[in-house]
């Protein structure tokens, strides 16, 4: 683990330093692909130690580490608004009887989640905290044009939206992840629903562990 953090970090100082510079030339290229492989490969061992160790002795550690809480006692749903200032033009589609929150983070709204509810995201530019442990069916919808909802990776986090939850769906938001050589969505188990995102991503991309699924319709990779 420690070797494969160094490496890490080398690769991405690295290619900030030749970014700096202007156009690369061929020797720095060479050389930043060799260092990317060894930490991909790296990488690939500590999936294969981590591996063997859940089938031997159980996980070594909890890759989910908020439990699902399931539906609340009394039954009804809520739908969190995040935004920095709610505006009555925000409110005007909904109904009378609706139950709602205000959270100024995502991270906020979805640690007040339970299942069946929507977390409503207005424009913005917002940090990605919380979204690697999406464990309640819920539904997370951004309002307003696609690229003006942005969720932002945390540097050098290794995960950044992790779902391990029956069912999820994520809708017209932008997810941006630098700074990492690790994927920018894995679905850990259940079922993730992505209409209208667009994923700007390093490294691996989307990753669907073996008995999860994912649908996808309208959305964009890049990276």
């Amino acid at each position: 683990m420690a070797k494969y953090l160094v490496r890490r970090r080398e690769l991405l100082d690295y290619q900030a330093r030749i970014q700096s510079e202007g156009e690369p030339t061929n020797s720095e290229a060479v050389e930043c692909w060799r260092k990317y492989y060894e930490v991909l490969m790296l990488s690939g061992l500590l999936q294969i130690w981590e591996t063997l160790q859940l089938r031997t002795e159980g996980p070594c550690f909890p890759r989910v580490l908020r439990r699902t809480k399931g539906p609340r006692a009394d039954g009804y749903t809520v739908t969190h608004i995040v935004v920095d200032k709610l505006t009555p033009a925000m409110l005007r589609s909904f109904h009378d009887d609706a139950v709602m929150q205000q959270h100024k983070t995502p991270q906020s709204a979805l640690q007040q989640c339970y299942e069946g509810d929507i977390i409503l995201i207005f424009p913005g530019t917002y940090s990605g905290e919380g979204f690697h442990e999406l464990t309640e069916s819920i539904t997370i919808k951004g309002e307003g044009e696609r690229d003006d909802i942005i969720i932002e990776a945390i540097p050098y986090d290794d995960l950044f939206v992790n779902v391990s939850s029956a069912d999820v769906t994520i809708e017209n938001i932008t997810f941006n992840q630098a700074d990492n050589t690790e994927g920018i969505l894995r679905v850990e188990s259940g079922h993730a629903r992505l209409v209208n995102c667009l994923l700007r991503c390093d490294g691996t991309g989307v990753t669907v562990r073996e008995g999860a699924s994912i649908t996808m319709r309208g959305c964009t990779i890049t990276g």
